[in-house]
């Protein structure tokens, strides 16, 4: 579980290929709908004992996180 400030929150959670790591959007606790920008959120990403660091800092809507595959390295 994430805690955070009661005026802020927590959304659109996706874990980690490997199971280790949770990202998730962190902001302003105001009702968004789908594809409306959000100001004020950030991406973080935290391990799964609840501790977890901002990765975003400038606040531009950053509210839906994805995980990216590394594609293999060739020979």
């Amino acid at each position: 579980m994430v805690k955070c400030a009661k005026e802020n929150c927590v959304s659109h959670t996706d874990l980690s290929p490997g199971g280790r790591y949770i990202a998730f959007g962190y902001g302003p606790a105001v009702d968004y709908s789908v594809g409306v920008k959000a100001p004020g959120w950030s991406i973080c990403i935290g391990d799964l004992t609840g501790k977890w660091a901002q990765i975003t800092t400038d606040g531009k809507h950053n509210k839906e996180p994805d995980w990216v595959p590394i594609a293999p390295s060739r020979p």
